[in-house]
């Protein structure tokens, strides 16, 4: 027989030495990486959209998640700066656009006759309106554009869309940094953070854009040292933003949570056991327990996926105060009594983390395979100890096992009272629900304060952004004609920068042409042409093609526009001043045919909403699935009273985290989940075993211990972590009072 144990035992030392190899290796040859990247645990919008959009916005995330942005007002420090950066191979500076008028307007003069801005037509009703407007322009102190193009098309259509060209992007370049003059009103904004009111900026992509949390930490936090460096020697600050930055500090946090959180648990589960047992062997047995939990957890985690989510594992450290609750009961049960109960209690607590699976989260979807297979390994060390030892241990009552009995005693009463108070309470003050993307991440007020400076000197707050589909890039320039045209009619000046303003559609060119020959030939240019001395009129029709603007001084701007174009699909972006809500809706409404919004934030935060009502009707068939569990091993009357305390352990759960955090989001109802695996677990021992003194020490400890593991999530910066944390604390606790109505009467 002992023989026999070591033989097990020996099994199971070599299980674990395997399991630690293939976490090893699947770490060090790179098939399996951790990741902060807090955008990839989120679910994609469930509406169906072309592959060319899906290319698209897959596209933009790639440029956007790669940009790190730098200003300051003072151009020697971020130009010192600068080139320090360049120095690093991870970094490749983006230059600014080395565009001269002279040259564009001498590109653009080939095509008289074809370009016009949206405003020109306007001129052209009468002779008498053609010819004023014309010696306006001739006459302005800003007149180089008009006097420029004048010997190419007399007309000044030319001009006209010249002059819309030259103001479409208000940043200029120096000494090879963007330049930005803040307008008064921003000078008012950031008065008060940097009286500077001229800024410079420059731009750089990662080399190599990933999400591995280790590179984004070495290398932010080589950025930020010498900006610390370099603000101290120029005296001036220096702005950073960017998604590298933000992954880092939140890699950072879940880093510190995952090792200060979890030496906190251990250490206070540890001390717990040993109050209570007052054995050493029983705190051996409880690390060795928790150990293998965890070796069991991570190996199938690593070869079920290949990018680990660190916040999935500040979520995983609750395994801690799960995977002890077997041992409890072997400890404290009569040798060889309970392994049906726990085999039962396990397959209930797996079915309810194997309902994490069928999120579209892959932060779920890896808490549900690493809990599942570490609780295995919990349960199977458990059975093994309650087979190979025999331990004496002296063990303290339960002081209120008879406040426990009352509460059995009286159910009938408790349960109504709390259906009725709870009823009115949500009632008087219901809960409120917050999808807001904010809860998954803990970004610093310096970071996000950053970013919005960046976004204001770059002319991108405040801005609406689009993408545009159609079978072929004229039609896409046509249509984006369509929405300009709209915008101009229904908004109020907003401005509008699209392709379209450089690069009109062959359509509207002939348009125009078309147009202004009419005009030239009803004489409307007669008197402009008496005034001044030259004969107005248009040349043969020259239109402006792609294939040519791509030869252009501007054919920097086409990639940043023309987004995605394969043989069948292009895709144009383009951004527009912030509409109202009713203008942007109607917007949508009329084009939304091809028109998408691009917007990240609400696009998760619907996600997000969309799941949390998934996991409301999967809590409330898992609890059906509950109820016929309990049907089956016991009766009826069981089930349906099951039914009613897990339903008000929930409801007091959520409620009282509404009224505490002011609303509850997704991560408040995945902990309902939990809640209802370890109510069954918590529901079979006392139907199985009743108030007996063994069951209460068991079931105490195992609440002691998981409020321990939960109650340090409430101490997590990040809203997600700390509305589990709350939801579980509050749930458990309502739990341990609730539970023993389950026990059936004996006469």
């Amino acid at each position: 027989m002992k023989s026999h144990r070591i033989s097990i035992a020996l099994a199971f030392v070599v299980i674990a030495a395997l399991f630690c190899a293939i976490i090893a290796k699947q770490f060090t040859s790179g098939d399996t990486q951790f990741s902060s990247d807090i955008l990839a645990v989120v679910p994609q919008s469930d509406v169906l959209t072309s592959p060319a959009i899906t290319q698209a916005k897959a596209i933009i995330q790639q440029r956007s998640s790669g940009q790190l942005v730098f200003s300051s007002g003072n151009k020697h420090a971020l130009l010192a700066f600068k080139q320090r950066l360049e120095q690093n191979a991870a970094l490749t500076y983006i230059p600014p656009p080395d565009i001269k008028l002279d040259e564009v307007v001498a590109f653009y003069s080939r095509y008289p006759g074809s370009l016009m801005s949206s405003s020109y037509p306007s001129q052209l009703s009468e002779p008498s309106e053609l010819l004023n407007y014309t010696l306006a322009e001739l006459t302005k102190p800003d007149s180089t554009l008009s006097a420029s193009s004048l010997s190419s098309d007399p007309t000044l259509a030319l001009a006209s869309f010249l002059n819309g060209v030259s103001h479409m992007g208000s940043m200029g370049q120096q000494d090879g940094l963007f330049k930005v003059q803040l307008s008064p009103e921003q000078q008012q904004v950031f008065a008060a953070d940097d009286a500077h009111k001229t800024f410079y900026l420059a731009r750089f992509m990662l080399t190599e854009n990933g999400a591995d949390f280790s590179q984004n930490i070495a290398l932010t936090q080589q950025i930020t040292g010498l900006i610390s460096q370099f603000e101290a020697e120029y005296n001036s600050r220096i702005y950073f933003s960017g998604f590298a930055f933000h992954g880092s500090e939140n890699a950072q946090q879940a880093e510190y949570e995952i090792s200060t959180f979890g030496i906190i648990s251990l250490v206070a589960v540890v001390l717990l056991v040993l109050v209570f047992f007052r054995n050493l062997i029983v705190i051996g047995l409880m690390l060795v327990t928790i150990l293998n939990a965890c070796i069991w957890g991570m190996a199938a985690l690593v070869l079920v996926f290949d990018s680990v989510e660190l916040i999935g594992l500040v979520f995983s450290v609750t395994l801690i105060g799960v995977a002890i609750d077997y041992l409890f009961h072997v400890l404290c049960a009569e040798k060889n009594t309970i392994t049906t109960s726990l085999v039962l209690g396990f397959v209930t607590t797996a079915a309810g983390y194997a309902l994490y699976s069928f999120s579209p989260m892959a932060l779920l979807q890896q808490v549900a395979v690493f809990m599942i297979f570490g609780l295995l390994g919990a349960l199977v060390f458990s059975l093994f100890c309650q087979y190979a030892l025999d331990l004496k241990l002296k063990k303290p009552r339960i002081a209120w096992a008879n406040v426990l009995m009352l509460l059995n005693r009286e159910k009938a009463k408790l349960l109504a009272v709390l259906v009725v108070l709870f009823s009115l309470g949500f009632l008087v003050k219901p809960i409120v629900h917050q999808d807001d993307v904010a809860v998954l991440s803990n970004t610093s007020e310096t970071l996000k304060h950053n970013e919005m400076f960046n976004l204001a000197l770059l002319g991108q707050s405040n801005k609406h952004h689009f993408l545009l589909t159609a079978d072929s890039m004229q039609s896409a320039l046509e249509k984006q004609e369509t929405v300009v045209k709209w915008l101009e009619k229904n908004a109020n000046q907003v401005e509008v920068n699209s392709l379209a303003n450089y690069l009109p559609s062959l359509n509207a060119q002939q348009t125009t042409y078309t147009l202004l020959q009419n005009k030239v030939v009803a004489g409307h240019y007669t008197e402009v042409s008496n005034s001044l001395g030259i004969n107005v009129g248009v040349e043969q029709y020259s239109p402006l093609t792609v294939s040519e603007f791509k030869q252009s001084p501007l054919k920097q701007l086409l990639p940043l526009h023309l987004v995605f174009e394969d043989a069948h699909n292009a895709v144009l972006w383009f951004n527009v001043d912030t509409l109202t809500s009713d203008t942007l809706n109607e917007l949508l409404n009329e084009h939304g045919d091809f028109l998408h919004l691009l917007d990240k934030r609400q696009e998760i935060s619907d996600a997000l909403g969309h799941y949390r009502s998934t996991v409301m009707g999967l809590m409330a068939l898992s609890a059906v699935v509950a109820m016929l569990v309990m049907a089956l091993r016991f009766d009826l009357v069981t089930a349906l009273l099951s039914g009613l305390i897990i339903g008000l352990v929930t409801l007091c759960a959520l409620l009282l985290s509404s009224w505490i955090q002011g609303a509850v989001n997704l991560f408040n109802y995945l902990a309902t989940i939990l809640i209802l695996a370890l109510a069954i677990d918590y529901l079979i021992f006392y139907r199985s075993k009743g108030l007996c003194q063994s069951n209460l020490q068991a079931i105490s400890l195992s609440l002691c211990s998981s409020c321990l593991v939960f109650g340090i999530l409430i101490l997590s910066k990040t809203p997600a972590v700390f509305s589990f944390g709350l939801t579980l604390v509050i749930g458990l606790v309502s739990l341990y009072l609730l539970a023993p109505c389950i026990v059936k009467e004996r006469k």
